[in-house]
Protein backbone atom coordinates (compact mmCIF):
# COMPACT_ATOMS: atom_id res chain seq x y z
CA UNK A 1 0.00 0.00 0.00
CA UNK A 2 2.91 2.61 1.27
CA UNK A 3 5.91 1.19 -0.16
CA UNK A 4 4.87 -0.07 -3.76
CA UNK A 5 6.54 -3.73 -2.90
CA UNK A 6 5.47 -6.74 -4.67
CA UNK A 7 5.11 -9.52 -2.03
CA UNK A 8 4.43 -13.01 -3.35
CA UNK A 9 3.11 -16.47 -1.74
CA UNK A 10 2.29 -20.02 -3.55
CA UNK A 11 -0.22 -22.65 -2.10
CA UNK A 12 1.04 -26.40 -3.28
CA UNK A 13 -1.79 -28.63 -4.41
CA UNK A 14 -1.75 -32.62 -4.30
CA UNK A 15 -4.55 -34.83 -5.76
CA UNK A 16 -4.21 -38.68 -5.58
CA UNK A 17 -4.57 -40.74 -8.87
CA UNK A 18 -6.30 -43.86 -9.61
CA UNK A 19 -6.02 -46.98 -7.79
CA UNK A 20 -3.15 -49.35 -9.04
CA UNK A 21 -1.95 -52.70 -7.60
CA UNK A 22 0.85 -54.28 -9.09
CA UNK A 23 2.39 -57.77 -8.01
CA UNK A 24 5.98 -58.81 -9.33
CA UNK A 25 6.38 -61.52 -10.03
CA UNK A 26 3.78 -62.24 -12.48
CA UNK A 27 4.51 -66.05 -12.14
CA UNK A 28 5.71 -68.81 -9.84
CA UNK A 29 7.24 -71.85 -10.19
CA UNK A 30 7.58 -74.59 -7.65
CA UNK A 31 8.88 -78.30 -7.59
CA UNK A 32 7.16 -81.32 -6.96
CA UNK A 33 7.59 -80.82 -3.25
CA UNK A 34 4.80 -79.15 -0.99
CA UNK A 35 5.91 -75.47 -0.11
CA UNK A 36 5.46 -71.65 0.01
CA UNK A 37 6.70 -68.69 -1.39
CA UNK A 38 5.96 -65.32 -0.07
CA UNK A 39 5.53 -62.29 -1.88
CA UNK A 40 4.74 -58.28 -1.60
CA UNK A 41 1.89 -56.80 -3.21
CA UNK A 42 2.41 -53.47 -4.32
CA UNK A 43 -0.71 -50.75 -4.07
CA UNK A 44 -1.51 -47.39 -4.82
CA UNK A 45 -4.73 -46.00 -3.11
CA UNK A 46 -5.90 -49.25 -2.55
CA UNK A 47 -8.93 -49.79 0.18
CA UNK A 48 -8.94 -53.51 0.48
CA UNK A 49 -7.66 -56.68 -1.52
CA UNK A 50 -8.76 -60.48 -2.04
CA UNK A 51 -6.83 -63.17 -2.97
CA UNK A 52 -8.19 -66.79 -4.43
CA UNK A 53 -6.90 -69.24 -6.11
CA UNK A 54 -8.47 -71.67 -9.17
CA UNK A 55 -7.04 -75.08 -7.94
CA UNK A 56 -7.31 -76.84 -4.57
CA UNK A 57 -3.51 -77.94 -4.56
CA UNK A 58 -2.80 -74.05 -4.62
CA UNK A 59 -3.87 -71.95 -1.91
CA UNK A 60 -3.47 -68.39 -1.01
CA UNK A 61 -3.54 -66.21 1.75
CA UNK A 62 -2.65 -62.63 2.78
CA UNK A 63 -1.59 -60.99 6.10
CA UNK A 64 -0.78 -56.89 5.37
CA UNK A 65 1.05 -56.48 1.53
CA UNK A 66 2.14 -59.69 1.82
CA UNK A 67 0.42 -62.91 -0.16
CA UNK A 68 1.71 -66.34 0.70
CA UNK A 69 1.15 -69.03 -2.24
CA UNK A 70 1.80 -72.11 -1.21
CA UNK A 71 1.20 -75.68 -3.19
CA UNK A 72 1.07 -79.48 -1.84
CA UNK A 73 2.76 -82.48 -2.77
CA UNK A 74 2.94 -83.51 -6.51
CA UNK A 75 2.67 -87.14 -7.24
CA UNK A 76 1.35 -86.59 -10.55
CA UNK A 77 1.79 -84.68 -13.61
CA UNK A 78 3.10 -81.08 -14.01
CA UNK A 79 -0.04 -78.78 -13.12
CA UNK A 80 -0.67 -74.90 -13.20
CA UNK A 81 -3.48 -73.03 -11.41
CA UNK A 82 -3.80 -69.26 -11.45
CA UNK A 83 -3.69 -67.10 -7.81
CA UNK A 84 -6.09 -63.77 -8.50
CA UNK A 85 -5.36 -60.68 -6.40
CA UNK A 86 -8.42 -57.80 -6.39
CA UNK A 87 -9.10 -54.94 -4.87
CA UNK A 88 -12.51 -54.66 -3.62
CA UNK A 89 -12.48 -50.67 -4.35
CA UNK A 90 -10.27 -47.63 -5.21
CA UNK A 91 -9.65 -45.34 -2.45
CA UNK A 92 -11.38 -42.29 -4.60
CA UNK A 93 -11.82 -43.80 -8.00
CA UNK A 94 -14.24 -47.41 -6.78
CA UNK A 95 -12.30 -48.94 -8.99
CA UNK A 96 -11.63 -52.95 -8.84
CA UNK A 97 -8.07 -53.11 -10.06
CA UNK A 98 -6.93 -56.97 -10.12
CA UNK A 99 -3.94 -58.76 -11.50
CA UNK A 100 -2.62 -62.67 -11.67
CA UNK A 101 -0.25 -64.93 -11.50
CA UNK A 102 0.49 -67.91 -13.06
CA UNK A 103 1.65 -70.59 -11.08
CA UNK A 104 3.74 -74.02 -12.28
CA UNK A 105 4.47 -76.91 -10.24
CA UNK A 106 6.62 -79.68 -11.91
CA UNK A 107 5.79 -83.22 -12.14
CA UNK A 108 6.28 -85.43 -9.44
CA UNK A 109 6.41 -88.61 -11.40
CA UNK A 110 8.82 -90.65 -11.07
CA UNK A 111 11.36 -92.95 -13.55
CA UNK A 112 13.77 -95.95 -13.44
CA UNK A 113 15.82 -98.13 -15.82
CA UNK A 114 19.08 -99.44 -15.78
CA UNK A 115 21.34 -100.24 -18.76
CA UNK A 116 22.17 -102.59 -20.41
CA UNK A 117 19.31 -104.67 -20.46
CA UNK A 118 21.49 -108.19 -21.25
CA UNK A 119 24.99 -108.86 -20.48
CA UNK A 120 26.24 -111.77 -22.61
CA UNK A 121 29.68 -113.59 -21.69
CA UNK A 122 31.15 -115.47 -24.61
CA UNK A 123 34.03 -116.51 -21.95
CA UNK A 124 33.90 -118.15 -18.48
CA UNK A 125 36.64 -115.72 -17.38
CA UNK A 126 35.98 -113.94 -14.16
CA UNK A 127 35.14 -110.25 -15.72
CA UNK A 128 33.58 -106.94 -14.27
CA UNK A 129 30.94 -104.60 -16.38
CA UNK A 130 29.82 -101.22 -15.72
CA UNK A 131 26.09 -100.14 -15.94
CA UNK A 132 24.11 -97.02 -16.17
CA UNK A 133 21.03 -95.70 -14.16
CA UNK A 134 19.02 -93.22 -15.20
CA UNK A 135 16.62 -92.44 -12.67
CA UNK A 136 13.63 -89.00 -12.17
CA UNK A 137 12.02 -88.46 -8.87
CA UNK A 138 13.96 -91.35 -7.35
CA UNK A 139 14.60 -91.28 -3.17
CA UNK A 140 16.67 -94.68 -3.53
CA UNK A 141 17.45 -97.62 -5.01
CA UNK A 142 18.79 -101.00 -4.59
CA UNK A 143 19.54 -104.44 -5.60
CA UNK A 144 16.41 -106.64 -4.83
CA UNK A 145 17.98 -110.11 -6.00
CA UNK A 146 20.80 -111.51 -8.12
CA UNK A 147 22.34 -115.00 -8.71
CA UNK A 148 25.04 -116.22 -6.17
CA UNK A 149 28.09 -116.05 -8.77
CA UNK A 150 27.20 -111.95 -9.71
CA UNK A 151 28.18 -109.16 -7.12
CA UNK A 152 26.81 -105.52 -8.09
CA UNK A 153 28.39 -102.55 -6.51
CA UNK A 154 25.89 -99.73 -6.23
CA UNK A 155 28.28 -96.82 -5.45
CA UNK A 156 30.60 -97.85 -8.77
CA UNK A 157 27.91 -99.19 -10.66
CA UNK A 158 29.41 -102.22 -11.27
CA UNK A 159 28.75 -105.85 -11.99
CA UNK A 160 31.62 -108.65 -11.26
CA UNK A 161 30.80 -111.79 -12.22
CA UNK A 162 32.83 -115.21 -11.63
CA UNK A 163 34.55 -117.17 -13.21
CA UNK A 164 32.58 -120.24 -14.40
CA UNK A 165 33.99 -123.61 -13.82
CA UNK A 166 30.55 -125.41 -14.94
CA UNK A 167 28.19 -125.65 -17.41
CA UNK A 168 26.80 -122.39 -19.14
CA UNK A 169 25.00 -120.42 -16.85
CA UNK A 170 22.38 -117.33 -16.67
CA UNK A 171 20.47 -115.39 -13.97
CA UNK A 172 18.18 -111.78 -13.58
CA UNK A 173 19.99 -108.91 -11.77
CA UNK A 174 16.38 -107.23 -10.56
CA UNK A 175 16.83 -103.38 -9.47
CA UNK A 176 14.17 -101.57 -7.50
CA UNK A 177 13.63 -97.98 -6.91
CA UNK A 178 11.14 -95.95 -4.60
CA UNK A 179 9.82 -92.78 -6.23
CA UNK A 180 10.24 -89.24 -3.92
CA UNK A 181 7.13 -87.59 -4.67
CA UNK A 182 5.05 -90.86 -5.92
CA UNK A 183 5.86 -93.14 -3.62
CA UNK A 184 5.89 -95.68 -6.88
CA UNK A 185 8.01 -98.69 -6.56
CA UNK A 186 10.32 -98.95 -10.29
CA UNK A 187 11.51 -102.06 -11.14
CA UNK A 188 14.10 -103.19 -13.81
CA UNK A 189 16.39 -106.35 -14.42
CA UNK A 190 19.74 -107.43 -16.43
CA UNK A 191 19.75 -110.38 -17.98
CA UNK A 192 23.10 -111.90 -17.83
CA UNK A 193 24.47 -115.19 -18.97
CA UNK A 194 27.45 -116.68 -18.86
CA UNK A 195 29.90 -119.84 -21.09
CA UNK A 196 31.11 -122.50 -19.48
CA UNK A 197 34.25 -124.63 -19.43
Amino acid sequence: TYDDATRTDSIAVTQEGISVIAFVPTSLSFTPAAASKALYVNKTNIKTVTVSSNQSWCTVSKSGNTVTVSATKNAGGQRTATVTITATAGTYDSATPKCTIAVTQSSGVSSFSVSPDTISLTSNAATSKTFTVSETNISSWSVSSKPSWVTVDTTNKTISITQNTGSDRSGTISFSATGTYDDATRTDSIAVTQEGI
